[in-house]
């Protein structure tokens, strides 16, 4: 009914504006106008207007949220002065040490040769925090309990407040489009992202939603500039897409 009545208005719209035009050409006859035909044509044409119904709701209000991110740092030359490890002490690679406080901040990072490292805290070797290689797969790194972590997807969250795995709702974000390339960017989100990750600077009600790299976030805050955010319980509308598909891509 709805799609109906909007095809309605158009040809109405359409027949009218026609119809302006000849009475604006003054003693030139108005051209003909066949009204079934300008009809079938609205109806045809593509785009089509469609009625979707609303979306799924939101659960419950958790609240309003610090949003803030984190990204993956790349290695990028320089003296690599600084030696890491993993718990067991031995060796993983050894790195410049700007790139060295970059990976403590951010949780991990990408190595010149492509291996990804991940934060696994401290440790007792001569240099600490140690860290060690992302498990196979899991390409933007691990969060906690083994978690891969997703562009735009994964927040990091303090679990007094927010429980590991939850799936939640940033109102805030739903209809922005992602930075990036597809698999992982470049989609139009739709507001859900789940507890992949915790910070040691999270802190109470506080995201840190994962940008992959440093431009993904600068482009992003530029846009946007989303400092606080409206938090829900996932409910229903994105328990309706596939958990397992939510943590690990982007586009959904």
């Amino acid at each position: 009914m709805k799609r109906l009545t909007i095809l309605s208005a158009l040809a109405g719209f359409a027949i009218g504006a026609v119809a302006g035009a000849g009475l604006a050409l003054g003693s030139r006859r108005p051209p003909r106008i066949d009204v079934a035909a300008t009809a079938r044509a609205l109806v045809t044409s593509r785009p089509r207007l469609e009625w979707r119904g609303p979306e799924a709701p939101a659960g419950q209000r958790l609240g309003n949220f610090k949003l803030t991110y984190y990204w993956m740092p790349t290695e990028s030359g320089g003296g690599r002065r600084v030696q890491l490890y993993n718990k067991s002490c031995r060796r993983v690679a050894r790195v410049a040490s700007s790139f060295a406080r970059k990976l403590r901040l951010e949780g991990g990072g990408v190595l010149a040769d492509g291996r990804v490292l991940t934060y696994s805290g401290a440790c007792s070797c001569p240099s600490s925090p140690c860290f060690r290689l992302a498990r196979l797969g899991h390409t933007w790194g691990t969060g906690v309990m083994e978690r891969p972590l997703s562009p735009f997807r994964s927040v990091a969250v303090d679990p007094a407040h927010v429980s590991i795995g939850s799936v939640l709702y940033i109102a805030e974000l739903d209809g922005l489009t992602m930075p990036g390339v597809p698999p992982w960017g470049g989609f139009v989100h739709d507001g859900c992202v789940v507890a992949d990750d915790q910070g040691g600077g999270v802190r109470g009600r506080q995201l840190d939603l994962f940008a992959a790299r440093k431009s993904h976030y600068t482009a992003l805050d530029h846009r946007h500039r989303l400092k606080r955010v409206t938090v829900f319980d996932g409910g229903e509308r994105c328990r309706a897409h596939d958990r397992r598909r939510v943590s690990r891509r982007g586009a959904i």
